[in-house]
């Protein structure tokens, strides 16, 4: 992928090796314990469940605190 913005480059960079990690059952970001325990709980969670929007937006305010743009 061509890009002139670097900042760009490296929030896809970074966006593709966190739903690889997710899919592959690999560590997350820096090995934060809170984004990993919501991670495996959200993969798992079928979208139907009641909590599912919940532990979703407790996620990306975890990832934003790691550094992940939303």
């Amino acid at each position: 992928m061509c890009l002139e913005d670097d900042n760009m480059l490296q929030e896809i960079q970074t966006a593709y090796q966190t739903l690889f990690n997710c899919r592959n059952g690999g560590r997350m970001i820096g090995g934060d314990k809170n984004v990993e325990k919501l991670m495996k709980v959200l993969c798992e969670m079928p979208k139907e469940h009641k909590d599912y929007q919940e532990v979703r937006k407790s996620l990306s305010e975890e990832l934003q605190k790691v550094g992940v743009k939303i």
